[in-house]
């Protein structure tokens, strides 16, 4: 199966290279330099800076589809309700964000998406990114 570069809704949509296998509807992070003129991305790690979502699995070298805008299907990694605010567990996946500090402009956990509806873990949960926003 060969792979199709595109850029749809640029800025929203981006296609990037895979550094590691990457989990469908996990966040993930920049992982270095770019290759071929794409972002290099992994999986994000617990309470990072997200640079988006993945669209697809992917194995590692090849391309995927990172979402950086809107409400989308995130896979969960514990118990969400519409509302919560979301940051990444270890693996990439959705959790509750904690000891969020807003007041001092730091964050123990970086707040990527919000839900807009309730999940359990391994469940896909619907949240709109934020990325910090």
């Amino acid at each position: 199966m060969g792979n199709v570069i595109h850029h749809h809704r640029p800025a929203k949509d981006i296609t990037c290279r895979a550094d590691s296998a990457i989990v469908a509807g996990t966040f993930v992070v920049l992982a270095g330099a770019e290759v071929d003129g794409l972002p290099l991305v992994r999986t994000a790690g617990a309470g990072a800076r997200p640079y988006g979502v993945a669209i697809s699995d992917r194995a590692r070298g090849e391309n995927v589809l990172v979402t950086r805008g809107g409400t989308l299907p995130i896979l969960a990694g514990g118990s969400i309700t519409a509302g919560d605010d979301l940051s990444s567990d270890a693996n990439g996946r959705a959790v509750r964000a904690t000891a969020v500090d807003f007041d001092n402009r730091r964050a123990a956990t970086f707040v990527a998406a919000q839900a807009t509806t309730t999940a359990s873990s391994a469940e896909m949960v619907r949240g709109t990114l934020t990325l910090g926003a």
